[in-house]
């Protein structure tokens, strides 16, 4: 009871307000305005690194199908359903630095 109280007369309070209330309501704000700003820089560095990371995607595309990439000829191997059958295709491989882009021509 005695919390509830002392909750009641602070609200009641017609006072007005202390200075530790004053700086402590300052505080909060300057600590709102620094956890926004740091957002908004830490976003604007993810769009620029998203940018440019898609940019070289679409130059690696682009090489791919300009078939102006680095090239080589391979044989590759496919596997039927039944083990003991496989064919062997010659194919032209175009490829870049990225793994997941590459063009098989077969010849």
């Amino acid at each position: 009871m005695k919390y509830l109280e002392l909750i009641r007369n602070r609200l009641c309070n017609t006072k007005g307000e202390t200075i530790t209330e004053t700086l402590f309501a300052a505080l909060l704000v300057t600590l709102a305005i620094l956890a926004f700003s740091s957002m908004v820089i830490l976003s604007g560095r993810i769009i620029i690194q998203n940018d440019e990371k898609f940019q070289q995607i679409y130059q690696n595309i682009n090489a791919i199908e300009a078939r102006s990439s680095h090239t080589t000829t391979t044989n590759v191997q496919i596997e039927l359903s039944d083990p003991m059958s496989t064919i062997t295709v010659p194919v032209t491989l175009y490829y870049t630095s990225d793994p997941d882009l590459t063009l098989y021509i077969k010849q």
